[in-house]
């Protein structure tokens, strides 16, 4: 029973993408415009070369959560690269608490 609303927290703490067209979400508005279509472009690029996926994604708060299981959970939630070949690359950035974390399938 506690496992399953561990499971709840974490998962309603957890920011959804804001378009499954993009690999750059910039919840805490860190990057310019510039910024985030050059990324984008990185993202898009590594793909076409490689079908490995990046996903960029700063947040304003990990609603007390440790750094590496909202990563975790993110990374997972969102399906960053392709199952089979765990090809997927998380880079978390949460500016108001100082951490990071790249998740890797």
């Amino acid at each position: 029973m506690q496992l399953t609303a561990l499971i709840a927290i974490l998962l309603s703490a957890i920011v959804q993408p804001q378009s499954r067209d993009h690999r750059v979400h910039d919840f805490a508005n860190l990057l310019s415009p510039a910024d985030r279509q050059e990324l984008e472009k990185l993202s898009h690029d590594v793909d076409q070369a490689t079908t490995a996926e990046i996903g960029i994604v700063t947040v304003n708060s990990l609603d007390g959560l440790p750094v590496e299981a909202y990563a975790h959970e993110l990374f997972d939630n969102w399906g960053i690269g392709k199952r089979k070949v765990n090809n997927g690359v998380l880079l978390l950035v949460a500016p108001h608490e100082r951490r990071m974390w790249i998740a890797t399938g």
